[in-house]
């Protein structure tokens, strides 16, 4: 028993100095910022990039009209819903170029797919407000609408023109919304609190998990990629 002590230090040490020289030997993390403005806009805003670095969004030409955006390369493209009125908005795409998104109508807000230079509305029947906010790489959908009762809630789409759409609700929030999925499945969840904040979720098909920023008043999930990591502001 005596020499337990001795042991245990010299065992502490190793495993510090290993601790040191794994930290010592971990990479730095290096950033490059490129700022992406459209030529001529008076404001450029991107919400998502797939595997091939297709980047979509939105920008406000010299006039100020509201655009569609995708960038390949440098090169801009109007991505402009043809029954849109008060401008389109790309909110994510996937690895195939599928891009989902909202365009405005005097009436309200109506979600969207662009597929294969097809629009298609995304968005249960009846209501006047629908955004599509992310596409994984099985043509899954999610995004929220406004119900019958005046909530709004998050929606999962299969994909499959016969599929139902599936409500997502995060029991006890004032609104839900989902605003990305994954390969996996995975869906991240903005949702309201009783005291006006924003809260963030992961949902697994079953439950929902918190994943809100340690000390922050209000989280906002966006994008979720393959390995399950969580773009977040």
């Amino acid at each position: 028993m005596k020499n337990c002590k001795p042991v245990l230090r010299v065992l502490a040490g190793a495993l510090t100095f290993a601790c040191i020289a794994t930290a010592a030997d971990a990479p730095k993390l290096r950033f490059k910022f490129t700022t992406i403005n459209v030529k001529g806009s008076q404001s450029t805003s991107t919400f998502a990039i797939n595997n091939d670095g297709v980047i979509v969004g939105i920008y406000n030409d010299s006039s100020g009209t509201l655009h569609g955006l995708k960038l390949v390369g440098g090169k801009a493209t109007n991505i402009d819903d043809p029954k849109a009125t008060q401008g389109t908005y790309c909110y994510g795409i996937n690895s195939s170029g599928a891009i989902v998104g909202a365009y405005g109508t005097s009436s309200g807000s109506q979600g969207f797919l662009y597929q294969g230079g097809k629009f298609t509305d995304i968005g249960p029947a009846g209501t006047t407000y629908s955004e599509a906010g992310g596409i994984n790489d099985k043509g899954e959908i999610v995004g929220d609408y406004v119900d019958s009762s005046g909530i709004e809630v998050g929606f999962l789409w299969n994909g499959k023109k016969s599929g139902k759409y599936k409500t997502l609700y995060r029991p006890g929030s004032v609104y839900t919304a989902a605003k990305g999925i994954n390969n996996s499945g995975l869906i991240t969840i903005q949702w309201g609190n009783m005291s006006g904040n924003s809260e963030a979720a992961l949902y697994d098909g079953k439950k929902y998990i918190a994943i809100n920023v340690p000390g922050a008043v209000s989280s906002v999930p966006l994008k979720i990629d393959t390995a399950g990591d969580v773009a977040m502001i």
